[in-house]
């Protein structure tokens, strides 16, 4: 124990004075007799013995062997020294075995109070520890409950993958929301079960080998089967978690949906390759407009001359045939955005009611039903009537052609609206639908599924260079078999 601590304990105090007392009344007979008196000397006797003996026990008590041993060594020499000065042996002998007793007490005593020294501090120590491990618990559930709400609230899918068993130690609960499968039930699937054959194959096993080479941290793109079948793209961050050997045991990560990231690279991939077909369509179609414009004309001219009817004939056939190459021409043109239109407040509603106007009588004797859901309260925007007019009117040409294909008549839900900042105008059929396949080349220039002289391939491209030139977006949902859905979204503050 540290001296200023000693000197700050009470029972310091206690001992010191007792022990200072024991050895002033062993030197009182001695007094008493120098002065020739002989008044209560047994009492001073009886008292330096009481004093030491309880001086020692409390040191040893409070202070350990050693304390006890202290007060014997300090006090012991000066009441044995007081008895041989006056020669009084008895009381020597008295005294030596009043010290050896104060021995004893340190030791006995002393023992006892170093144990009950060492529980009280160990008492203390606990308390002190289970006061921080009482906070600790605290901070820890606070952590956990912190990242449970985090988990539980995640946008993507947060879990832990036993690699050996390749089956789920914890999946988020927003598991659900984007596979279908509960948390509960996505801990039953193997890995096998909710990644497709190339991308557990390829991807996955490919990780596996980086992990085993020393990789820690990974992050690929794997195609995941939801609960319904469908495929869905996911970006997956793995870390990898080792054992107590330093052995691969789990992998923690996230993994998040990527489609609509897939779509919009899709696009950019679309309008790069948009940008090097226009400026190829560019130069060949104004190369093609110089030929074409003379064999029209002299077509023309030829027509309006005396030829046998079998020769006219073969002239208007020259003339419709060039036509053809002509319009084909101008959409290209178009479709190059080399002829800018002039925009103007424009009503979408009665853009779309004059494409209906103009297809009225196919529609009538080809048995397609046409349901509109028009939104009368439309804001107008600023656009080119005739650009957007084309755009609708291939809609629903296209629309038409595929439903009377597949089941000789069909209906054609029309419905605009107000989303935000956008005039939303969706165009649904009931007819056989667009392939995965077909959807990632839907907007591609020259791609058709139409019958070769049926389609050129570039009516929906040239949609798409419309729309994208009024600053809006052009879009398609479909499923084999389940018809189609071409949205078109406008916005409203266009200057």
């Amino acid at each position: 124990m540290r001296l200023g601590k000693l000197l700050r304990t009470q029972y310091f105090w206690y001992v010191a004075v007792m022990a200072l007392l024991a050895g002033v009344c062993s030197y009182a007979p001695q007094l008493t007799t120098l002065i020739r008196t002989d008044w209560q000397v047994d009492y001073y006797i009886a008292a330096y013995r009481l004093l030491f003996l309880l001086s020692v026990a409390i040191a040893a008590w409070r202070f350990g062997v050693k304390g006890g041993l202290v007060v014997c060594i300090v006090i012991g020499p000066v009441i044995f020294s007081s008895v041989l000065v006056n020669s009084r042996l008895p009381n020597a002998w008295i005294d030596f075995f009043a010290i050896a007793l104060g021995i004893v007490f340190s030791l006995m005593v002393g023992k006892q109070g170093e144990m009950k020294q060492r529980l009280e501090e160990t008492t203390a120590e606990i308390s002190k520890q289970s006061a921080m491990l009482k906070l600790e618990i605290s901070e820890r559930k606070q952590a956990e409950e912190k990242y449970r709400l985090i988990a539980e609230h995640s946008a993507d899918v947060i879990y832990k993958l036993n690699i050996k068993e390749e089956q789920f130690n914890y999946v988020s609960p927003s598991v659900e929301r984007l596979l279908g499968y509960t948390d509960r039930e996505a801990l039953n699937l193997n890995l096998r079960d909710v990644l497709t054959p190339e991308s557990y194959e390829k991807q996955y096993n490919e990780m596996v080998k980086d992990i085993q080479n020393g990789t820690f941290y990974s992050t690929l793109q794997l195609d995941v089967i939801h609960k319904d079948g469908r495929i869905i793209p996911f970006e997956v961050h793995a870390t990898l978690v080792l054992d107590e050997k330093r052995e691969p045991a789990e992998i923690v990560g996230v993994a998040r949906d990527i489609t609509e990231r897939k779509k919009m690279e899709e696009q950019i991939i679309m309008q790069d390759r948009l940008a090097s077909i226009g400026q190829l369509t560019s130069g060949l179609a104004h190369e093609l407009n110089n030929p074409l414009t003379s064999v029209i004309s002299f077509s023309s001219l030829l027509l309006k001359q005396e030829f046998t009817e079998e020769t006219k004939q073969d002239l208007k056939i020259i003339y419709d045939e060039a036509q053809r190459i002509a319009d084909t021409v101008k959409n290209l043109l178009t479709f190059t955005r080399r002829q800018s239109q002039e925009k103007k407040p424009t009503n979408i509603n009665e853009c779309i009611r004059t494409v209906l106007e103009m297809r009225a009588y196919e529609q009538k004797v080809n048995n397609i039903l046409i349901s509109e859901h028009l939104d009368t309260h439309l804001p107008q925007i600023i656009g080119s009537s005739s650009q957007l007019q084309q755009v609708f009117f291939h809609i629903v040409i296209n629309a038409e052609f595929f439903m009377l294909e597949a089941n000789k008549k069909g209906t054609l839900s029309i419905t605009t609206e107000k989303a935000g900042n956008y005039i939303r105008a969706t165009f649904t059929d009931d007819g056989p639908g667009i392939s995965g396949e077909n959807m990632k080349r839907l907007f591609t220039p020259f791609f058709t599924t139409k019958e070769v002289g049926k389609g050129t391939g570039l009516s929906l491209s040239i949609c798409l260079g419309i729309i994208n030139e009024h600053g809006g977006m052009i879009y398609a949902n479909s499923e084999a078999s389940k018809g189609a859905t071409f949205t078109v979204e406008l916005p409203t503050n266009i200057k």
